[in-house]
């Protein structure tokens, strides 16, 4: 029963105080005043720029810190410029080797004596005999002369048909195992079929159990596959006085060899045979002058064109020396070609991918640039078919190397100069300023060049213009515009960019008269000389693809200012309804904007109300002066200032304003003329700012609600 008691009793006080703060108005409602926020917001540096712009000195005065790269020169779309490259070349066939073979014939002594028997002379019989019959005795060997050996043929088409040879030698070795010697040994060696004369020649003295070796050129010969020997005539002088062991087992050996066998043209089952090898250095002229000794393919192909008329399959092999792939793999490749039909030809068409292979260029001697060296070889592998080739047959072959994209060079990048521009960067710093000028005390900027190639050059720039609509305000900097600024080189191991940087303020330049016009535009052109001095002969210059020339701008701007009508514009929430409970019965009231203003600047506001489409609904104040706040003996603001605008709402007004959802806010700044006892620069400390507040004092048509 207490615990009820107590609640009425709250009621009851809760109607009390609030009927306390109302009156019934003529309609029979009531109507109450109730101070309620509407709106807050602070003004501050970070509206010109961003936050991370400003920067906080030893005195607590802002300077505003600006860091933009205005110009990146990729060096690697002049200096990485590399032409497509490669050998082209006809090679004929002019000497085919055929396999060497070795032909023997033996004969005895009991052959030879049988063969006297033969004769049917009776010198003849009775010396066949006497050496037969002696067999394994010693006796006087009678001399003996007009003696022959039958020809003996030789076959060898299981290797060749025929060949019109080029050069290569027969080689004939004659073992005597006679007990006598053999003299005038007359024997030739000839076509069996064409008849041709290949060998005619005579061995004056053979020594028993002793040899004799000849050589024959065979050059410009023509050889068939089936020749014939034949020992016309020899002698022996017989062994008086002294007495010779009879061996009928004894023999005369007949050995003929083919060594070296080069044929112009040829009908044979090849061996397997290299028929071609040949290395050569391609030279390129690459633009600029550029003397390359090494790259590093990011992107690049090696096309392989082959055409033959060779009838018989070639395994050719192309190596591109000093070329390595990232496991250090040599660059080889491997491709066969086809036999060619009769009367046609047989050909090959391929590519390699180059990603990733480092490439010499100094040549096969190590001693010049810009230098390929390919290594070309050819062999046959014997298919063991009978082919013709001739020496006009041949191989035309097509090495190029095609969209070679270095990922570095190094060598001597050669001497050029490079236009750049005029071009135009856009430039934000300061763009929260929307109008107004400003007057600086100073600005300090720093144009930073970093070269990121390995190559040295001067940098003239010709142009360096600050753009704000149709103003402009063009850099005056003697000794720096127009003149050649030296660009040090990057260093290569660590790589390390290098850095070269330009000092200009308002002592050696009109740079505050360029950032006064708050510009949105920079504007430049510029040359660039690479190699000024030429090529030094050392080779070290290098280039990767993501090597590039910046020029960044470094800026410092200390605020001491002069404003004049310095515009900032900032966009906060806007909401009636939000604020108060009973947005619907509102009748009337007034708006309250309460401004504190800590800077040293007069300013002017103006606050616009959009609904949610952005469509203006009122303009609550328009050109509404907030006065600067006061300075102290040490030129800074101790107090804020502040400042009332009281905005009258009707019904209708504030029906209309129910609606709104943001505000713009803008404000203008100007520097007071009646601060004289301080520099006419004044500073801008980091707790200065302007703080708004709208607050509403409504009437209430409560009525029957309650």
């Amino acid at each position: 029963m207490k615990k009820k008691y107590f609640s009425i009793l709250i009621i009851y006080f809760s109607l009390l105080i609030f009927a306390s703060s109302c009156k019934k108005n003529e309609e029979g409602g009531w109507s109450t005043d109730i101070l309620a926020p509407i709106l807050s917001a602070d003004l501050s540096i970070s509206n010109l720029v961003g936050d991370s712009l400003i920067s906080v000195n030893s005195d607590n005065s802002l300077s505003l810190v600006f860091k933009k790269n205005i110009f990146s020169f990729n060096f690697s779309d002049y200096l990485l410029d590399i032409p497509d490259t490669g050998i082209s070349k006809r090679f004929t066939l002019d000497s085919l080797r055929l396999p060497s073979q070795t032909f023997t014939n033996q004969l005895s002594l009991g052959f030879l004596a049988r063969g006297l028997i033969s004769t049917g002379s009776t010198g003849n019989v009775f010396l066949g005999n006497y050496i037969i019959s002696n067999n394994g005795d010693s006796i006087i060997f009678p001399a003996l002369s007009g003696l022959t050996i039958p020809p003996t043929a030789y076959d060898a088409s299981l290797f060749f048909k025929e060949a019109d040879l080029i050069r290569g030698h027969l080689l004939g070795y004659i073992v005597n195992r006679f007990p006598v010697p053999l003299t005038n040994i007359h024997y030739q060696l000839f076509n069996t079929v064409g008849g041709g004369i290949l060998v005619d020649d005579i061995i004056p003295y053979i020594a028993p159990k002793d040899s004799a070796y000849v050589d024959y050129d065979m050059a410009g010969k023509h050889i068939e596959s089936n020749f014939t020997v034949n020992v016309i005539n020899f002698s022996t002088p017989g062994s008086s006085p002294d007495k010779a062991l009879v061996d009928t087992s004894d023999y005369i050996e007949l050995r003929f060899g083919i060594l070296g066998f080069y044929a112009s043209s040829a009908t044979a089952i090849f061996p397997s045979i290299d028929v071609l090898a040949s290395t050569e250095d391609v030279t390129q002229t690459i633009p600029g002058g550029a003397k390359l000794t090494y790259i590093e393919a990011e992107e690049g192909t090696l096309h392989v064109f082959i055409t033959s008329s060779v009838q018989e399959g070639l395994n050719l092999t192309y190596k591109l020396e000093g070329a390595y792939d990232k496991m250090g793999r040599p660059l080889i490749v491997s491709t066969f070609v086809p036999p060619a039909p009769i009367g046609s030809l047989s050909s090959v068409d391929r590519s390699f991918n180059l990603k990733g292979f480092s490439i010499d260029l100094t040549g096969k001697f190590h001693n010049t640039f810009n230098t390929y060296t390919q290594s070309i070889s050819a062999r046959i592998d014997s298919s063991g078919v009978l082919r013709t080739i001739t020496s006009s047959d041949s191989l035309k072959i097509s090495y190029t190397l095609e969209n070679i994209k270095p990922r570095l060079i190094k060598g001597y990048a050669g001497n050029d100069t490079i236009q750049v521009g005029p071009a135009s960067s856009a430039f934000d710093f300061l763009s929260g300023i929307k109008s107004g000028s400003l007057s600086l005390d100073d600005v300090k900027l720093s144009l930073n060049i970093e070269n990121g190639i390995g190559v040295k050059g001067d940098l003239v720039i010709s142009d360096f213009t600050a753009k704000k609509g149709s103003s402009s305000a063009l850099l005056n900097a003697p000794g720096i515009m127009n003149t050649k600024i030296s660009v040090n080189k990057a260093t290569e191991f660590p790589y390390t960019p290098a850095n070269t940087t330009i000092s200009l303020n308002k002592s050696n330049s009109n740079i505050k008269t360029l950032f006064e016009l708050l510009p949105n535009m920079l504007q430049y052109a510029m040359k660039v000389y690479v190699n000024p001095l030429g090529d030094d002969g050392t080779y070290q210059d290098f280039v990767n693809a993501s090597s590039r020339l910046n020029v960044n701008i470094n800026m410092e701007v200390p605020l001491n200012i002069i404003a004049n009508n310095l515009t900032l514009v900032d966009t906060i929430d806007f909401s009636l309804g939000a604020s108060l409970e009973k947005i619907d019965a509102i009748s009337e009231g007034t708006l309250n904007l309460i401004a504190y203003n800590g800077y040293p600047l007069e300013a002017t506001l103006t606050v616009i109300v959009y609904d949610e489409y952005f469509g203006v609904i009122d303009t609550l104040v328009n050109g509404y002066k907030v006065q600067a706040a006061d300075l102290n003996a040490s030129c800074k603001v101790s107090e804020e200032k502040r400042s009332i605008a009281k905005i009258l709402l009707s019904g209708a007004r504030t029906s209309m304003l129910k609606q709104g959802q943001k505000a713009l806010v803008i404000a203008k700044f100007s520097t007071k003329s009646n601060q004289a006892s301080c520099d006419a620069y004044l500073k801008i400390y980091s707790d200065y700012k302007l703080r708004l507040k709208l607050t509403g004092d409504f009437q209430y048509d409560l009525k029957s609600k309650f």
